[in-house]
């Protein structure tokens, strides 16, 4: 990992508007105003309509639709998705070859754990100031410290700042170091993110794209790169519901992650996962049940049977089983 450019990978995943606090996240893992849907929607029944219904795919449903027979709402089910998808990503940051290097302020001391996503904008706020005094602001760290700002923005809940920090860095990447250089896709890649968490999927599509074709380039199709592009694509086809798209590409990640990673990795539960959801959206139950207990029996086998993501997986399969 380039030195300076810490935190720039973590945004390419998150789509979450939330900013938790890393610790406040592991204490709460309850689905805060999701748990409050249940008798607004049931008011809005019309009459007539039988109690047992037919199961509608999760994201497809009319309003009317939105609880599931086992009584997992669709807003629930896609926060335990979101839920779930962030667990195993801290998962596999925590077990990157590379490792998530201890952000130092100048360069010189660690600085104490950060407590919230405002903390970092904080840190990486005067981090960008003194490179752009010391080195310029077209230096590629100075790049680099911006995306990384915009990223820790974007955490915060900052969503038309990190797009606009993202967008000033695309620009400038591509004016200083090349369309195809890989600070560029991975800015490309940052800024789709951004799109996808102000709720834009379809504007992050074709960013991901040019991100994955530069990345398979430079990279291969088998760097984790690359796998993780592709993962962040085959989301935001799913989110416009083009499924027809988005299943053959988790099904792609899948199988590359399995096979470069390891079946027990984070990021290939995560894939499973991705799949599973995806087929569930689609109204193939069968084929997300079958998938969502492979992910369930890993997840046990891999980060042990009280892991939070573990907790998640059982939820969802439960809520596909319902079918």
């Amino acid at each position: 990992m380039t030195p300076g450019s810490w935190v720039t990978n973590r945004w390419c995943c998150t789509t979450s508007r939330e900013a938790w606090p890393r610790s406040t996240r592991r204490r709460n893992r309850a689905f805060g105003p999701a748990r409050l849907f249940t008798s607004r929607i049931r008011s809005r029944i019309p009459s007539g309509i039988p109690s047992r219904r037919p199961r509608v795919p999760c994201g497809q449903a009319d309003d009317w639709a939105g609880e599931a027979m086992s009584g997992m709402p669709c807003a629930r089910c896609a926060e335990t998705m979101r839920a779930l998808r962030r667990e195993l990503q801290r998962a596999a940051e925590d077990r990157s070859v590379e490792g998530l290097p201890v952000p130092r302020e100048g360069g010189d001391r660690p600085v104490v754990e950060l407590r919230s996503g405002h903390d970092l904008v904080s840190l990486l706020e005067r981090q960008m100031t003194g490179r752009e005094r010391d080195l310029g602001p077209d230096h590629p760290d100075t790049l680099r410290s911006r995306s990384n700002l915009g990223g820790a923005c974007q955490q915060a809940g900052h969503l038309d700042r990190a797009v606009s920090l993202f967008e000033r860095t695309l620009a400038d990447s591509e004016r200083l170091l090349g369309p195809d250089h890989p600070d560029t896709l991975t800015v490309h890649n940052n800024l789709a993110g951004g799109y996808e968490a102000a709720g834009d999927p379809a504007r992050a599509i074709p960013l991901y794209e040019h991100a994955l074709a530069g990345r398979e380039r430079a990279f291969g199709p088998d760097d984790p790169r690359t796998l993780l592009c592709r993962d962040n694509l085959a989301r935001a086809l799913e989110q416009t519901g083009n499924l027809a798209r988005a299943i053959p590409l988790h099904e792609r990640t899948l199988a590359d992650r399995e096979r470069v990673l390891g079946p027990g990795h984070p990021e290939t539960l995560l894939s499973r996962g991705n799949l599973a959801h995806a087929h569930d959206r689609a109204g193939n139950e069968e084929r997300s049940a079958e998938s969502f207990r492979r992910t369930l029996a890993d997840s046990e086998r891999h980060i042990g049977p009280d892991h939070p993501a573990t907790h998640h997986v059982r939820e969802l399969l439960a809520h596909v089983r319902s079918g």
